[in-house]
């Protein structure tokens, strides 16, 4: 399964410019995946893909910077994912090999005297979006989905918003919805689960929101990730090894009085800083099943040229984080962001034609391992 932040959506995404390839062949070919006539211009980015040959593109619409549609992609043909009864627009979380997507519907501008939930969680398969079942009155959102069909993610009762992460983590499983027990306080939301039933909650401080915590969930026992050492962990992916990755902030400040934060792997107990590019700050989005990671991460200070722009990186146990751009085959185009990582590690995102991307001319691309 392959599991995408909604506030991280590629669509929002900082490109960076391409920079000319070093020694060395390239790793990947970058392949276009838009339809040009369902989509008339405006941006797109791969949300979700698998091993399959299917993606999932949300469209960011001209209405509002927050309004996308979805559609799904296959050899060449693209099918809208549709939104549920009531709700105005749809994002997308996971897909997973059977070609099941996730996500959630929500309502843009919500009156303030309507008390109706703001966001629902569906389920989109064999051609049709469904809500997944919920408490009356309630709001919820759909983070992932395995291969055998477990979808987890949040719920919030009336009043409050299922999208944030100091809610109830929830697993829906052949139809019906439970909380997860053993997650401290029984508050957070539900990001990942593997094949194997493990499940990433991410959890924030109800009284500080400077603080939040990561665990791993197995058979109702929730393991601490811990932290790089700063009061902030945010855990966005889970691989079948039980391999987590995401971001962790630091015992260190930046001149903003901000917690630097960097992109970690969590493996066998142990927190591992997988570092930056040579700036502050680095996150990690998705990881395959081998072990390879993708995020962005800031470019060094001493960059001039890509200067306040977030890199796109690929990191391996063997050769470290290294710069996407440099090994893709971007078929003249000048600019890349990766937000998403196949179990096989076919990688989803977007590609544009200029450096830095314009607004309204990017492109949603998949980024085959050659």
């Amino acid at each position: 399964m392959l599991r995408v932040s909604i506030a991280c959506l590629a669509i929002t995404a900082i490109v960076a410019p391409f920079a000319p390839q070093g020694p060395g062949a390239k790793e990947y070919t970058a392949v276009q995946v838009s339809a040009p006539n369902v989509f008339r211009g405006e941006n797109q980015s791969v949300a979700a893909l698998n091993d399959k040959g299917e993606a999932v593109i949300v469209c960011g619409l001209a209405a509002s910077k927050f309004a996308t549609q979805a559609y799904f992609w296959k050899e060449g043909k693209t099918q809208p994912i549709g939104t549920l009864e009531g709700f105005d627009y749809t994002t997308v979380s996971a897909m997973n090999s059977e070609g099941t997507v996730v996500g959630c519907c929500y309502r843009d501008p919500v009156p303030v005297t309507d008390k109706r939930p703001n966001v629902a969680a569906y389920v989109w398969r064999h051609g049709r979006v469904e809500p997944l079942p919920t408490p009356a009155g309630w709001s919820s959102a759909a983070e992932d989905v395995n291969d055998v069909g477990d979808i987890v993610g949040g719920t919030a009762p009336p009043g409050e918003s299922a999208l944030f992460d100091t809610k109830r983590p929830t697993l829906w499983r052949g139809g019906k919805l439970t909380f997860l027990r053993g997650v401290p306080g029984g508050r957070g939301k539900a990001v990942a689960i593997n094949n194997r039933g493990h499940i990433v909650v991410l959890q924030r401080d109800l009284k500080d929101y400077r603080r939040s915590r990561s665990y791993l969930w197995v058979n109702a026992k929730a393991r601490s990730l811990g932290s790089l050492g700063g009061r902030m962990t945010g855990a966005s992916a889970l691989n079948e090894r039980g391999e987590v990755v995401g971001w962790s902030s630091l015992n260190r400040k930046n001149r903003f009085g901000d917690e630097v934060a960097h992109a970690f792997l969590w493996s066998d107990g142990r927190m591992r800083d997988l570092g930056t590019f040579g700036g502050e700050m680095s996150y990690a989005s998705g990881i395959d099943d081998a072990g390879c990671v993708v995020g962005r991460s800031d470019a060094s200070p001493d960059d001039e040229k890509n200067a306040n722009v977030q890199l796109a990186f690929v990191w391996d146990s063997a050769k470290g984080m290294r710069r996407l751009d440099r090994l893709t085959d971007l078929g003249g185009m000048a600019s890349l962001s990766a937000s998403a990582i196949s179990p096989m590690g076919r990688i989803g995102g977007l590609i544009a034609p200029a450096a830095p991307a314009v607004y309204g001319t990017w492109r949603a691309a998949v980024l085959d391992p050659r």
